[in-house]
């Protein structure tokens, strides 16, 4: 894995439903875990909760599968600088698991901003 990637990551809620990409928050619940600012209802705690009458979005990663998605990312990064595979990888999409993850920004030394839609958790199809 290369060095100071997990803090390069970013994840961002790509559902349907946000006109763009929202920015994921930590949330608590029994465990910590990312979540759509929406997934919670606006109250001071959550200032970017959803409105009362709003739908909540239900976008969410634990952090153990942001854990496997960054890994996975890093093991295809990782695959190309070995072959000398140099690219920018915005807009390269893949799924894991129950999550389709999009790159919406990449920088070869700077923020990975990747977008994920958790399917199971939103509903949506494969």
């Amino acid at each position: 894995m290369i060095s100071n990637f997990w803090q390069r990551i970013h994840f961002f809620c790509i559902h349907d439903a946000h006109n763009e990409p929202v920015p994921f928050s930590v949330m608590e619940g029994s465990s910590s875990f990312y979540a759509c600012p929406r997934y919670m209802r606006k109250d001071a705690a959550h200032p970017d909760g959803h409105e009362d009458g709003e739908r909540a979005c239900a976008n969410r990663i634990s952090f153990r599968d942001a854990e496997k998605i960054v890994e996975f990312f890093g093991s295809m990064y990782s695959d190309d600088l070995a072959n000398g595979i140099l690219m920018d990888y915005t807009g390269v999409e893949f799924d894991l698991r129950s999550y389709h993850v999009k790159v919406l920004r990449y920088s070869m030394n700077g923020d990975i901003d990747l977008g994920v839609i958790n399917k199971a958790a939103v509903g949506r199809r494969a």
